[in-house]
């Protein structure tokens, strides 16, 4: 019986496996029409990863577009058109801080109606949403990782993105004629995934102390 205590004990202080855990940081930036089809130097702001946590083994970023677009398309002619309206918002990101990292070249919000037929047509409203996954390569995780855990705050890293916006009507002939208003957002999220510190074993010494008291327990016992 002291014999199955002592390796229970044992087992316990040698409990040391590290375990698998995710931190994520979040930021987004909204623009208008005015600033669609121009170029945005580090708006988004994501914190570098805490190094004071365990070892970073992984990153991912996930890149998401939300476009909300209302349109006008009419048909000034007294014939029958066929009208078709699209729009769509590229966005391009980049590197701000010139970290090594391997961004996408685009993600795409896109939509489109028609071709219809027909009577003059009146409002369209598009609400497009596009997101894309990046897996960061493991030789940007070293660039990520703010060593010292931020006794400051964290350190962030920018990044940057090209947007390019269309808005299109067309008809087969006549006159047609379209307005258009676009709002956007653009957002990005990345997610560290660790190993935390194992937990430090118990020396050998307190485990045969542990030992012993736990003998002392059972002589104790079987004396009464």
């Amino acid at each position: 019986m002291i014999k199955t205590t002592v390796l229970a004990l044992m087992a316990t202080a040698a409990a040391t496996s590290a375990s698998a855990l995710t931190t994520t940081s979040a930021d987004s930036f909204g623009f208008l029409l005015t600033e669609l089809d121009s170029t945005f130097d580090g708006p988004l702001e994501l914190e570098k990863f805490d190094g004071t946590l365990g070892t970073l083994t992984g990153a991912d970023i996930v890149y998401t577009i939300e476009v909300q677009s209302t349109g006008s398309v009419t048909n000034n002619s007294r014939r029958p058109e066929s009208l078709s309206t699209s729009v769509s918002i590229q966005a391009s990101f980049f590197d701000d801080d010139a970290l090594g990292l391997a961004l996408p070249r685009g993600v795409t919000a896109s939509g489109s109606e028609g071709p219809t037929s027909g009577d003059p047509r009146g409002s369209i409203e598009f609400d497009l949403t596009a997101s894309q996954n990046d897996t960061l390569a493991q030789t940007a995780l070293a660039a990520l990782t703010d060593a010292d855990g931020g006794a400051g705050g964290l350190e962030i890293f920018r990044l940057g993105f090209l947007t390019d916006t269309d808005f299109l009507a067309t008809g087969t002939g006549g006159q047609i004629s379209s307005s258009q208003t676009t709002v956007a957002r653009i957002s990005a999220a990345i997610s560290y995934t660790y190993d935390a510190p194992a937990p430090v074993p118990l020396p050998a010494s307190g485990v045969l102390l542990l030992a012993g008291l736990a003998g002392m327990g059972i002589a104790r016992r079987r004396a009464r």
